[in-house]
């Protein structure tokens, strides 16, 4: 779940004062139905009852959906709410008749809510399906068709009483934007290593742990400049930042959308690869006949070489941090190897 996200937080909050809503109003018909047991409205009770806990169930489901799935369907998940209140309020309306007079004032108490959580685009559509609440009252109820003159009171007054603070839920909203904009770039930027735009060493962890629960095959990567520390004594730093942005610009322009490419800190920088270990290998001896060589690097020629280490998931290990480990020791005996930039991490 993203916590900063402001948007998220309200609808999860939401969610849950509309949970324990549902709930009273389970106690509340339990305690009624107590009261009555032999009247002529157990039944009906009952029904209703019944109709509550389903309806609760399935928010408990709703809710859980949007905590885990907190960037899917969106727009759905917040009117499916609205359109099941709705349709339980009209179903209890019918059921009860006059009897349940009272309930009106949840037609406010829904179209208020979804106002103020979502913004003015759910004041119309909520209004839009009070109103076709309305209309089914009159056609399949013919007493509240005889007291069809307080339903027409009562709409107004639920369309009213929101409208009047519309100027204020679109203030509310835009403030909302203008914090959620504004968390968002702060997460992004707390993520992000200034200097070559990579993934800092934060946000690799949690790509890392994010791969793994996939349980989908990748690569991790531990890539270290050689000789980089006579680049900067002989050049300056000026230059040795030129030459970390020119490694993160290259590995970058062959990654795809899935991976990640990470500085940790000086000249080393790690890859999370999406696919499998053939693909890793032909990925790797592509990236080396670009990567290194004698390259023009801020008006120097200047000698680039790296060395890779290489562990496979799930094949090397199913824990980030042993799978950090072993790529770290394959990079190692890469280094000390003559003419081979790269190793794959040894069998465990």
């Amino acid at each position: 779940m993203q916590d900063t996200d402001i948007f998220l937080y309200e609808e999860l909050k939401y969610y849950r004062h509309r949970f324990i809503t549902l709930v009273g109003l389970i106690g509340l018909t339990a305690i009624i139905y107590a009261l009555f047991p032999d009247g002529n409205i157990a039944s009906d009770l009952m029904q209703t009852g019944f109709v509550l806990t389903l309806v609760t169930i399935l928010s408990v489901g709703h809710y859980l959906f949007v905590l885990y799935y907190p960037d899917h369907f969106t727009v759905t998940r917040k009117l499916l709410p609205l359109f099941a209140d709705i349709s339980l309020l009209t179903y209890v309306l019918v059921l009860f008749g006059r009897g349940a007079i009272y309930l009106f004032a949840l037609y406010v108490l829904i179209v208020m809510s979804s106002a103020f959580r979502f913004g003015t685009q759910y004041f119309y559509t909520s209004i839009s399906v009070s109103a076709l609440s309305w209309a089914l009252l009159l056609v399949v109820s013919s007493e509240w068709y005889d007291n069809s003159d307080f339903i027409a009171t009562f709409a107004l007054l639920t369309f009213l009483f929101p409208y009047y603070f519309l100027d204020y839920l679109s203030n509310m909203q835009s403030e909302r934007e203008a914090l959620s904009r504004k968390l968002d770039t702060m997460r992004t930027e707390s993520s992000i290593d200034p200097l070559t735009g990579a993934a800092n060493r934060k946000a690799f962890d949690e790509a890392c742990r994010s791969f793994v629960r996939k349980k989908e095959p990748f690569a991790l990567m531990y890539l270290d400049l050689n000789d980089f520390k006579p680049i900067n004594d002989t050049y300056g730093h000026d230059v040795g930042d030129a030459v970390l942005q020119y490694v993160a610009s290259t590995i970058l322009s062959y990654l795809s959308e899935e991976d990640v490419l990470a500085r940790l800190g000086g000249d080393e920088f790690v890859i999370l690869l999406s696919r499998k270990r053939h693909q890793v290998k032909a990925f790797v001896e592509t990236l080396e006949r670009n990567l290194i060589g004698e390259k023009k690097i801020a008006n120097h020629r200047l000698a680039i070489s790296v060395s890779i280490g290489i562990a496979l998931y799930p094949e090397n290990a199913t824990d980030p941090e042993k799978l950090t480990q072993c790529a770290d020791k394959a990079m190692y005996r890469a280094k000390k190897g003559k003419k081979a930039y790269h190793r794959f991490c040894e069998k465990t």
